[in-house]
């Protein structure tokens, strides 16, 4: 479940399919555009609004719903996402099913649809950062278990809650047949990088990034752009921002069982933030694997945490301080390490831990009934 389909949650429920479990979904959104719902056994679609403020009004007669679906349904285990962490924090007291929550990000909650009053705004600091706190304390200790990105980001949420039962599996892709592509420098001889992620075009905002990608152009670097969370308005702004750039690149969206494909034409992969704080520290990044898969290596701009960690004990990519790094990192780089073999989700690692939570080391016969996974995202 989850308030909007995510490329995790998904990645989870394919892995899981993989291993001959049925899955199905609970969502509050419209489907997005850029997800294969074929994969769900059963796709429901909650009548409710995703935004924060509705979902907190509405909190009672959507817990009724999910109640209502769970029972019906027959599900085993009720597999929560966060964005925000609500659903993990509400429903263990509401359902007899076992509850798992999946931190993908510390202490969030997506500004999405917030309300623009002066008033809200005066309020919003204080009153979001209680809630995203409380929230996530909630799920990682009343929930029958808890999944991270990283051992790191399990590290540090037994340390700030105590939760008991805490696992980490990566953000990995499954493991599947991609058909990689030629690169786009065989023919022009330029070089070429991908960001696939989130842009904002708030000043002094997290993904603040379009100042960093026309530096690394007026460098010779062409970027292309893949906005991964759909938004009209972001994406029209930052098209009106790049248009006149022949070497910004802004990419349709693409469906997330072809992203690996999609991104293998280009020389490099961009993981870059404009600030670091305890999430992007400790949590992983989906393309951090996609990346090396793809076979493309990775520039980042993450001088401490996992990710960095993760790079450099590996070689599959570079660390540069800033935008301004990147042509001569490229330029004087010695090549890469871009083994894939530990870079896949094994939709068995997600099997064990429900047999984990549920105190039973396997299902008889081997047949696992219809699962959900999410938590307005199943």
């Amino acid at each position: 479940m989850q308030p909007r389909l995510c490329s995790r949650a998904w990645k989870e429920a394919k892995a899981l399919t993989e291993a001959g479990a049925e899955v199905s979904l609970i969502e509050l959104r419209d489907p997005s555009p850029i997800m294969d719902y074929s994969i769900f056994r059963r796709h429901v679609n909650l009548p409710f609004a995703p935004d924060l403020i509705a979902m907190v009004r509405d909190r009672s007669k959507i817990l009724r719903a999910i109640k209502s679906e769970v029972m019906a349904s027959g599900y085993d285990v009720v597999h929560t996402h966060n964005g925000p962490d609500c659903f993990g924090a509400w429903l263990p007291s509401v359902l007899d099913v076992p509850v798992v929550h999946d931190i993908h990000d510390i202490e969030t909650a997506a500004e999405t649809d917030w309300p623009k009053t002066a008033r809200f705004h005066r309020l919003k600091g204080k009153t979001i950062d209680w809630l995203k706190r409380r929230w996530e304390h909630k799920a990682s200790t009343r929930t029958a278990g808890v999944l991270t990105t990283s051992p790191a980001a399990a590290r540090f949420i037994r340390d700030r809650h105590g939760g008991r039962n805490v696992f980490a599996l990566e953000n990995k892709p499954f493991k599947g047949d991609h058909d990689l592509r030629p690169k786009l420098s065989s023919h022009d001889g330029e070089t070429h990088l991908v960001y696939a992620g989130g842009i904002t075009v708030a000043k002094g905002s997290e993904r603040d990034l379009l100042p960093v990608f026309k530096r690394m152009a007026a460098d010779g670097l062409h970027v292309h752009l893949y906005l991964m969370t759909y938004n009209e308005s972001i994406r029209q702004a930052v098209e009106e921002q790049t248009e006149d750039d022949r070497r910004l690149h802004l990419h349709a969206p693409v469906p997330q069982a072809g992203f690996i494909e999609e991104v293998s034409q280009y020389d490099y992969g961009l993981i870059w933030f404009t600030d670091m704080n305890d999430n992007i520290r400790v949590t992983t990044q989906n393309k951090l694997y996609e990346f090396q898969v793809a076979g493309v290596p990775i520039i980042t701009n993450l001088q401490e945490g996992y990710t960095a960690e993760y790079i450099q004990k590996k070689g599959c990519g570079l660390v540069v301080k800033g935008a301004e790094e990147v042509r001569d990192a490229i330029a004087t780089s010695e090549g890469f390490r871009l083994d894939p073999s530990d870079c896949f989700m094994d939709g068995q690692d997600i099997l064990d831990i429900y047999d984990t939570v549920l105190g039973r080391t396997s299902l008889d016969g081997g047949h696992r009934p219809p699962l959900a996974v999410g938590g307005t995202t199943a």
